[in-house]
């Protein structure tokens, strides 16, 4: 065997390899997203129940706030599915899905943030938690997370690309969408990230009414600080899919830019549902 035949059967031993690893994220994103999904269905209608309840001690602003987010997620779960799998040709579907998908991914940054802010005001400023996050100020804050992306990104769809995302001529147009959402959701992601990590050093000077309160407020925090260092590793790997985009096609760039596509999807999902089970485990 010469040196040529010897480095080309080495050459797809190694994109064999690379397939096959390839193969097994993908499982793994199927398996977190329909499983992850299931169980926060199921989270959901737990805590919807438990709203209707009176005086009950998840009726907060928090747990309202949390369960809006899921709500947004299982519909994007369901136009997906939908779309993919149940009519696959119709172009409706197709346009229904992008929005919804659009709107989800933008949505979810925001979401974090007033996630982690709402700690910050529940154990430094206890005293006056309960005004922000009650009444007219908590339904304007509501109705401000559900317009946000039509406020930052709303004009977008003055560009036919954006209900039409899989036609040849929109990959440049796709390729600004993706890294416009990585930056909107990057700056999110930090912004969350220190406000918890300075809500985590400040609570240690902070006294609540009562030591169970404290524990209380304070594992909630953990679960913020965890689901934002998730939502901070997928903003970073959005932004690299982004910046591969328009190289998908290129053969120098393909297995790159499936890496992190996969990986993108993967802790986006890893994020989105591990709130869920971090709040059943701390909670």
């Amino acid at each position: 065997m010469n040196n040529h035949e010897k480095f080309t059967e080495e050459t797809e031993e190694h994109l064999e390899s690379i397939h096959w690893l390839l193969v097994t994220i993908d499982i793994c994103i199927d398996v977190v997203f329909y499983s992850g999904a299931v169980f926060t269905l199921f989270l959901t209608i737990c805590l919807l129940y438990n709203f209707s309840k009176p005086n009950n001690i998840l009726s907060t602003a928090y747990y309202y706030v949390l369960v809006l987010g899921y709500i947004v997620d299982l519909c994007s779960v369901i136009t997906y599915i939908l779309d993919a799998s149940v009519f696959p040709e119709m172009s409706p579907m197709k346009e229904i899905n992008n929005i919804i998908q659009w709107y989800a991914k933008l949505f979810v940054g925001f979401w974090n943030t007033l996630l982690v802010l709402n700690r910050l005001t529940a154990l430094i400023w206890w005293n006056k938690h309960s005004k922000i996050w009650e009444g007219k100020i908590f339904v304007g804050i509501v109705l401000i997370l559900f317009a946000y992306p039509f406020i930052l990104n709303g004009y977008s769809y003055g560009n036919p690309c954006q209900l039409d995302i899989d036609d040849d001529e929109c990959t440049e147009y796709m390729a600004e969408s993706q890294n416009f959402a990585a930056i909107a959701n990057g700056v999110n992601g930090i912004l969350s990230l220190i406000v918890g990590l300075f809500t985590a050093f400040a609570a240690r000077f902070s006294v609540l009414a009562s030591k169970s309160s404290q524990k209380y407020e304070k594992q909630l925090l953990i679960q913020s600080i965890i689901s934002s260092f998730l939502f901070g590793s997928y903003c970073a790997l959005t932004a690299a899919y982004s910046i591969l985009y328009p190289y998908q096609n290129d053969k120098d760039f393909a297995v790159l830019f499936d890496f992190t596509r996969d990986f993108s999807n993967l802790f986006y999902k890893i994020f989105y549902y591990s709130s869920a089970v971090l709040l059943v485990i701390l909670s």
